[in-house]
């Protein structure tokens, strides 16, 4: 495994604009002035890092004492995507320091999703300002390279998206295959990455395009959100077996969905990328039950193929990457405040095709992989340290089915993702330079999703593939 995440300052902006410094390993804390509201000033992991032990504590510190009574797995809610909400113990070192450590380690490359509620309180009563970050654990050392372990399913079905999560919870990744005119698929496993069975089928009556998984009723499990031709689905896991919510949202056609909490009540949120002539992006909140209401958002004037949640200008809030047919666009998030809207920054123009986000030169921002429809459309863009202003940065990238992780365990983001008839490992040295490089070519079929995780136990990360009239494939990493 690679090494603990070594101390780095991180800086976190105040009120007004000022700057509020520490140490993210030792927490050293900044003086608290009182006309400041109640406040993180330090998190760690770091935001957007990509290199925190599986087993990590996650630490936060304040601006004022904390009142210990208030802090609970209901307002500091940690969930692992690849999980759950996550079951655990508090501890207070110090009178503004809060300590978090999962009764069960992280999955290796697992991204962890941290919020912190109003319903923490200082030792006046005062309710902290909703504070939102998320981070990724790190991967064995491996090659990077892989080779396909075993064919799931019926060859001549087509699957339109891939998920993995531990569905069944029994401590290894299964995965789940969205299919468009068909069941839509789970698969579990016994933890060797090829033996596989089919676990169940999901029958829903639209056409499916993709589906995330997400604990949206906060009950330990994963649950599946379904993009669906004619409005969204949501199906809850009770046991390991799903079962339909009854949720039908909305009437646009989902292309693609992030899950995040939005708006930093301790629950999982979904934006959802529609796809329909000039559909725009669609915010659904959750209620902590797992049942969604339409926030009345919509983002932008037209359809929209893929997106991203990241804190890219390190406000405590997850902002929104779009990928669609006429722009890629930011939209900030205003402290979850729906009301005094969402600030759209154009200007990063070409068509996007899919796109992810994580931090791929290493200096504490988040910046986005954006994969385009034609030559030249696609790049790396780097974050510049605002939020707002992105520099793009290698080739042109043209490609699907995008998944990013440290897929060598080097402490470097890596991308995984299709190119027409073939499937592309982007393996970046560092400093965001990256060199594309064609891992295989499927048996058949063109591929359509790409879901990155340790399959077979060893810690390194493996592939998920899904393909539209092709098998759906496991790749262990070598």
């Amino acid at each position: 495994m690679k090494p603990a995440q070594k101390s780095r300052t991180e800086r976190l902006p105040g009120p007004r604009g000022a700057p509020v410094w520490c140490a993210a390993l030792s927490l050293l804390l900044p003086i608290c002035r009182g006309e400041e509201p109640f406040r993180p000033t330090c998190v760690f992991p770091a935001v957007e890092s990509h290199i925190a032990e599986s087993g990590a504590e996650i630490r936060v510190a304040f601006n004022s004492p904390i009142s210990n009574q208030t802090v609970s797995l209901s307002s500091f809610v940690v969930w692992g995507m690849f999980t759950g909400a996550r079951a655990g113990h508090f501890s207070f070192p110090s009178a503004t320091q809060v300590v978090f450590r999962a009764s069960v380690p992280f999955r290796p490359g697992e991204k962890v999703l941290v919020s912190i509620t109003s319903n923490v309180c200082d030792r006046t009563g005062r309710a902290s300002e909703p504070w939102v970050w998320q981070f990724r654990t790190a991967a064995a050392a491996s090659s990077g390279t892989g080779h396909v372990a075993c064919a799931l399913g019926n060859p001549d079905k087509s699957a339109t998206g891939a998920a993995l999560g531990d569905v069944d919870g029994d401590g290894d990744l299964d995965a789940v295959a969205a299919c468009r005119g068909s069941a839509s698929e789970i698969w579990t496993q016994d933890g060797t990455g090829t033996n596989w069975t089919l676990h169940e089928s999901i029958v829903i009556s639209a056409d499916v395009h993709d589906v995330v998984l997400g604990d949206f009723d906060n009950d330990g499990d994963l649950d599946a959100f379904w993009c669906c031709r004619g409005g969204q689905r949501v199906w809850f896991n009770n046991g390991g077996l799903f079962s339909d919510s009854g949720q039908a949202l909305g009437e646009a056609e989902g292309a693609a969905a992030a899950v995040g909490d939005i708006d930093g009540d301790g629950d999982l949120d979904v934006a959802v990328a529609c796809c329909g002539l000039g559909e725009p992006v669609q915010v659904w909140l959750n209620n902590g039950a797992g049942m969604f209401s339409d926030s009345g958002l919509r983002l932008g004037d037209h359809e929209t193929l893929d997106l991203a949640f990241a804190d890219v200008d390190r406000d405590g809030d997850l902002d929104l990457i779009c990928a669609g047919l006429g722009s890629q666009v930011i939209w900030l998030n205003e402290n979850g405040r729906f009301s005094a809207g969402w600030r759209a920054h154009e200007g990063l123009t070409g068509g996007g095709r899919a796109v992810a986000t994580a931090d791929f030169d290493g200096d504490g921002w988040a910046d986005f992989l954006m994969l385009g429809y034609y030559r030249g459309s696609g790049s790396l863009w780097l974050n510049q340290g605002s939020g707002t202003n992105f520099v793009p940065t290698g080739p042109g990238i043209v490609g699907s089915a995008l998944d990013v992780c440290d897929l060598d365990g080097d402490g470097v983001m890596d991308a995984f993702f299709s190119q027409s008839a073939s499937n592309t490992l982007w393996r970046m040295p560092g400093a965001g330079n990256g060199a594309p490089a064609a891992l295989r070519r499927p048996i058949q079929g063109y591929p359509s999703g790409t879901a990155l995780g340790d399959l077979d136990g060893d810690g390194d990360i493996d592939a998920f593939l899904v393909n539209d009239r092709g098998p759906r494939e496991i790749w262990l990493n070598q």
